[in-house]
């Protein structure tokens, strides 16, 4: 066995091999896990079962509450005054207040045109609906033309 200039093997003055050592460690660390049906049938006598018919009711309210202080742990906006805090915040940015607001009616528009097509017999299913003059709001059958979703990124999306 070969090694780069300058690097140790990890066994250099031993006597034990790799398997020796690993055991050596284990010992004193050893952790037993149930085996799969004992996992099985662990899992069919809790199945249904509450907290607080597994645990009683004074533990099952450690247990929740050590439960919640997990989740909020890696997701802060599951605490309640956090999520409160979000709500209050977000309270004034309905509607016209939004500054992604485009006028509301884009998507009933978007179904009249739709609408007006499949009356003409046009197959729409899995197209989208372009309005030639980008007005959405003129549904006039000149202005409108189905394209495959593709297409219409193509339009919208690679200006030149």
């Amino acid at each position: 066995m070969t090694f780069k200039k300058g690097h140790t093997p990890w066994n250099k003055g031993r006597k034990e091999t790799k398997k020796e050592v690993l055991l050596r460690q284990s010992k004193g660390h050893k952790q037993i896990y149930p085996s799969k049906e004992t996992r099985e049938k662990m899992s069919l006598v809790r199945k249904g079962k509450t907290y607080e018919e597994m645990y009683g009711i004074e533990t099952a309210k450690k247990v929740k509450e050590k439960r919640r202080l997990q989740m909020t742990k890696f997701n802060p906006s599951k605490m309640p005054e956090i999520r409160k805090k979000i709500s209050l915040n977000h309270m004034d940015c309905d509607g016209e207040k939004n500054p992604r607001w485009k006028g509301g009616m884009r998507g009933y528009y978007q179904h009249i045109a739709r609408k007006t097509l499949k009356n003409l017999g046009v197959n729409i299913k899995n197209k989208d609906v372009h309005h030639i003059d980008k007005n959405y709001k003129n549904n006039s059958i000149d202005n409108l033309i189905a394209l495959t979703k593709r297409e219409h990124r193509r339009i919208h999306h690679l200006k030149k």
